[in-house]
């Protein structure tokens, strides 16, 4: 039973990949608000998360490559929804 749990915590980080490197390349568009102080880029300019931070006026199109170096975290609700 030890085996089997340590064998499921060693192979379990390999599976659960991160979501935006197998699904994003690095000159994708992304949204992000200019206004807000929460750091986070969304794929889709219409997200709900994004529209409650910001007004159409303050959402700016970048790289994600940009938006990575500017420190910025993908929206689970964009990302995740592009997987199911």
């Amino acid at each position: 039973m030890k085996k089997l749990l340590l064998l499921l915590f060693l192979v379990f980080p390999l599976i659960s990949t991160d979501i935006k490197t197998e699904t994003t390349q690095p000159n994708e568009a992304v949204y992000i608000c200019t206004k807000s102080k929460l750091k986070i880029y969304h794929r889709n300019p219409k997200c709900r998360e994004l529209r409650k931070q910001c007004n159409a006026s303050s959402i700016r199109r970048i790289t994600l490559k940009q938006a990575e170096q500017m420190k910025q975290k993908a929206c689970k609700i964009c990302f995740r929804l592009q997987n199911n």
